[in-house]
């Protein structure tokens, strides 16, 4: 067989192995055979160091040299490497590039050497070695000429070998980071299912009234299993309906979430949440419910509550404002009843005469106050839409018209209507407005302001006055209480108004100084759902 079909025969052997291993332990056992050589190693090239590496060695120590690096251009074989060119040494003693660092780790006395760079294209895979020692003759140019043969078939199967080792390497990193990815999936949507199940109010996703995923209180809610509940309807399986509940947000387009109060069976109250949100299958709403049934009861017990505690307070006061002009009623009318005011001239039974009409008139004032109160504070059905700024006319003309040189300042910005009956709501403006008019001096001003906000309609009724001592400011709105002295007011009349914005679902509330005036600000309800900007122009 003629070296070239010698050569042919082993790149065939070469070619048929596809591991690394085994591509590079034939190539090295083909050196030493073909060069008849005592020793052969194939030293691979790493790129990111420039270093070669003895991967295989076939004769020699070999245990010894697969742990020995070789740093660029060290050696014949560094310089093969570098330059990429093959090498014949017949003898090493006479070529300055020779370390003998290997010999002294292998204890081999290396004598001649032939060495080739494997490269395929422009990368250099590593150096293809033979060695002698001094017992042998040296290589001959034919030995380097079978090497050089051998080189390209070596360089491709190690070019072949290194990327199907790479493309197991990547498989198996991706089939790690697939493993792991999954495994993150799977522990995240065990961890949302179980923070879901922990959620203590009943909470659905559902489509089209049809729920695709429930939490367990919603499923114990329906007295179902969790399992049970894709495919459920909501209103037949929580509420028991045959429809969809009436006041249910589902029922009323909306962009991103609603609230309603809904009526369930057996005078349950709901409150019911519900957000839009964008799935696989299009659009879905989250749907939370809320129990308000004993918040309400409890609501209402606090309400009685203080209703009575009000009661109490309304009757101790109208006691104590009623006994003072009876008392001077009775006193008068024991002295002419028992003759003692045969002793009086005719002036003297006159005052008292006065005195007495001018306590029955108290008494009456104080009646027709508490029956107002009264009429505020009667529940019935809620009132009817009205505007503000008509009401605020209207009174400013009756109640301040005459005052002069009084100046009132109206800057009535246009406003929604609020769920008021304009005779409440009149009643409410007449008392701030006397209130204010009581509190201010000759030259001083009273300034009526309305605006929307958020939602709500705002009042501001500001007066210059000489405003209100911190420790009344806690009791302005009790029954009774006044500070303008015994017969100069009925101290109901800020208690009405408190009244009334509370029975509209608004609120009150004051600010005041000593010495700086007063502003009392009034909020209510607007009563088409939603409110305009804040300080809105008029139309």
């Amino acid at each position: 067989m003629s070296f070239s079909e010698r050569v042919g025969a082993i790149a065939q052997a070469i070619a048929r192995h596809i591991a690394l291993p085994e591509v590079i332990g034939e190539a090295v056992a083909a050196a030493r055979e073909l060069c008849h050589a005592e020793g052969a190693s194939l030293l691979l090239h790493e790129p990111a160091t420039g270093s070669l590496t003895f991967d295989q060695v076939d004769g020699g120590a070999a245990t010894t040299l697969k742990t020995v690096r070789l740093p660029p251009g060290e050696g014949i074989v560094g310089r093969v490497a570098q330059t990429r060119r093959p090498a014949l040494v017949t003898d090493v003693r006479a070529d300055p590039s020779f370390s003998g660092g290997v010999d002294a780790a292998t204890g081999f006395q290396t004598r001649s050497v032939v060495a080739v760079p494997l490269v395929m294209g422009d990368e250099l895979l590593g150096v293809l070695e033979a060695v002698r020692s001094e017992a042998r003759e040296p290589f001959a140019a034919e030995h380097l000429e079978l090497l050089e043969q051998l080189a390209p078939h070596v360089a491709i199967a190690v070019h072949n070998a290194q990327l199907m080792l790479a493309m197991k390497r990547n498989n198996l990193e991706l089939e790690e980071r697939v493993k792991e990815r999954t495994s993150m999936i799977s522990r995240g949507k065990r961890e949302w299912e179980l923070t879901f199940d922990a959620i203590s109010e009943p909470i659905a996703l559902v489509d089209q009234f049809t729920v695709q995923r429930a939490n367990r209180a919603w499923a114990e809610e329906g007295m179902i299993s969790v399992t049970q509940a894709p495919g459920a309807r909501c209103y037949l399986t929580i509420a028991g309906r045959a429809s969809p509940c009436p006041g249910c947000p589902l029922l009323q387009p909306f962009e991103n979430s609603a609230v309603t109060e809904v009526a369930f069976p057996n005078d349950r109250l709901m409150r019911v949440s519900a957000w839009r949100m964008v799935s696989e299958r299009g659009p879905v709403s989250v749907v939370q419910y809320h129990e308000l049934t004993e918040n309400r009861r409890l609501e209402a017990r606090v309400q009685e509550a203080e209703r009575m505690a009000a009661v109490g307070q309304l009757a101790a006061g109208a006691a104590h404002e009623i006994n003072n002009p009876l008392a001077a009623i009775t006193a008068n009318l024991s002295l002419f009843a028992s003759g003692g005011d045969q002793n009086l001239d005719a002036t003297d039974r006159a005052e008292m005469i006065e005195e007495s009409l001018h306590a029955a008139r108290r008494v009456r004032d104080i009646v027709a106050a508490l029956r107002d109160f009264a009429r505020v504070e009667k529940p019935g059905k809620a009132g009817s839409k009205t505007l503000i700024n008509e009401s605020v006319e209207r009174v400013a003309a009756i109640e301040l018209s005459t005052q002069h040189p009084l100046l009132v300042k109206l800057q009535l910005l246009a406003t929604h209507p609020v769920l008021v009956s304009s005779q409440e709501l009149e009643l409410a403006v007449t008392h701030l407005l006397r209130n204010a008019r009581q509190a201010i001096k000759t030259g001083q001003h009273i300034k009526v302001h309305t605006y929307n906000d958020s939602g709500q309609v705002v009042l501001e009724v500001t007066d210059e006055g000489a405003g209100i001592a911190p420790e009344h400011l806690p009791r302005i709105f009790e029954p009774f209480f006044s500070t303008r002295g015994v017969g100069k007011g009925m101290g109901l009349g800020l208690t009405t108004v408190f009244a009334i914005v509370r029975r509209a679902g608004g609120s009150i509330h004051v600010k005041s100084e000593k010495g700086s005036g007063s502003t009392f600000i009034v909020r209510l309800p607007s009563a088409i759902g939603h409110g305009a900007s804040s300080h809105s122009e008029a139309a």
